[in-house]
């Protein structure tokens, strides 16, 4: 089953896929809301080109593991989103507390300094993250984050 993430933040949505199989993740696209105030035109795109089977959103917990302002507007987005684009396709969420910390990491190790710093990039990367934990966990294993 092909998946499909987002990781939305107040200015920019990191957007994620997995392959059909759900084992192989990567990064597709960052939307700044900012520059592209259409922003569910530029995802209606993405969606024709993947066409996913299902959508996953990160929310960040707090570290007791409650729901917090943004996990609200995060939910109030996906609803956006799937209202909007008027999508039948099954949703889910995923904590995406330590995607931020693990998504340094990787960027850190893989690429120059000026990547490191391209807020697009990380915001892409944070997307697999959070998609990755989440096929982890939904298939037993252990999940790193």
């Amino acid at each position: 089953m092909k998946h499909l993430c987002f990781d939305y933040g107040s200015r920019r949505i990191g957007i994620a896929a997995s392959d059909p199989s759900a084992t192989v993740v990567r990064p597709v696209t960052t939307i700044d809301c900012k520059i592209t105030p259409r922003y569910l035109d530029e995802i209606k795109k993405v969606l024709d080109q993947e066409s996913p089977e299902k959508l996953i959103f990160g929310l960040p917990l707090d570290p007791y593991g409650e729901e917090n302002e943004m996990c609200a507007k995060i939910r109030k987005f996906a609803d956006k989103v799937c209202t909007s684009l008027e999508l039948s396709l099954p949703i889910d969420f995923m904590d995406e507390s330590y995607s931020s910390v693990t998504t340094q990491s990787i960027m850190i190790e893989s690429s120059s300094r000026k990547r490191r710093k391209d807020k697009k990039t990380i915001d892409r990367i944070a997307a697999c993250v959070i998609l990755e934990g989440y096929l982890r966990e939904q298939s037993g294993q252990i999940s790193l984050y």
